[in-house]
């Protein structure tokens, strides 16, 4: 398997909620990092 998704539901201090999607490439070596409330996408390579 070449990538992975790990998602993440974080609660802020306010009681905001969060819910974080990472997806990793192995072969790659990135990820990319999508919060879905509000939608961001911010893609980090190595």
């Amino acid at each position: 398997m070449d990538s992975f998704q790990l998602q993440l539901v974080v609660y802020l201090e306010n009681g905001c909620r969060r819910d974080v999607i990472i997806v990793y490439h192995s072969i790659r070596s990135s990820y990319k990092i999508l919060r879905v409330k509000p939608l961001r996408l911010l893609t980090m390579e190595k």
